[in-house]
């Protein structure tokens, strides 16, 4: 219990240094809650593939919103593509998957209120970087993130699924 509130505290700091600092301040707070969340593992294929997964995947999404037009980000992204997103985005959603079996792993297992509240939490928190000047974009891209956070669900339900299953044998 004690772990998933760390990891908790440890990812709302990640949300508000990548949101307000950028890339330079929140690098070392995801290094902190990787360091947090790998010492505490019982199943290093899952923890290793739940945040490079669906980090992955989130970064990817992004990048497509953001060479559609929908985004725009206050800082430089990661390379000089269309498709990329700023570092601490990157790091964000990096941050985001080191939740998924700590401190959310109870609401991971209940699917269909995962499913809506990443359809509601995500674009919320993309609406607070938006009154924070660190991503813009106009209130019509709201239902392109409710789609991307509807997607990021699903494959964080189906990565997470042979992980519970296996632990219901034991």
């Amino acid at each position: 219990m004690q772990a998933n509130i760390i990891n908790a505290v440890l990812f709302q700091l990640c949300w508000f240094l990548a949101v307000l600092g950028g890339w330079i301040w929140v690098l070392p707070a995801v290094v902190v809650m990787a360091m947090h969340y790998y010492a505490s593992s019982r199943d290093v294929v899952l923890d290793v593939r739940l945040p490079l997964v669906v980090g992955g995947a989130g970064m990817a999404m992004d990048g497509l919103l953001h060479a559609s037009g929908l985004y725009a980000f206050s800082s430089e992204p990661l390379l000089p593509a269309p498709a990329a997103v700023p570092l601490w985005l990157c790091l964000l959603w990096l941050a985001f998957g080191l939740t998924l079996s700590r401190s959310l792993a109870w609401l991971v297992q209940r699917n269909s209120l995962f499913i809506l509240l990443c359809c509601v939490a995500g674009p919320l928190a993309y609406t607070a970087g938006r009154q924070v000047g660190a991503i813009s974009f106009s209130d019509h891209a709201v239902a392109a993130m409710v789609v991307e956070w509807l997607l990021v669900a699903l494959l964080a339900l189906w990565l997470y699924r042979p992980a519970r299953v296996g632990e219901e044998h034991v």
